[in-house]
């Protein structure tokens, strides 16, 4: 999560930095960069979802334990 963050802080809003007013910057139209984005937004929610069912698959182990005693 991190990575982003300092992604959005190194690119400031074209209105604020001199440099991109005449041309707004090409790296982040790019469809490669989407790509890139996207692929981490995706390979983000597929492993916080992964992490998310194997703890909810213990905890319904453990409760079908308690309940089988």
């Amino acid at each position: 999560m991190r990575h982003v963050c300092d992604h959005h802080q190194h690119h400031p809003t074209p209105l604020t930095s001199s440099p991109y007013t005449i041309f707004p910057n090409p790296s982040l139209t790019t469809p490669t960069t989407i790509i890139i984005i996207l692929s981490m937004f995706v390979f983000l929610l597929a492993s916080s979802l992964t992490i998310y069912m194997c703890m909810l698959y213990a905890y319904g182990m453990e409760n079908k334990k308690q309940t089988l005693d």
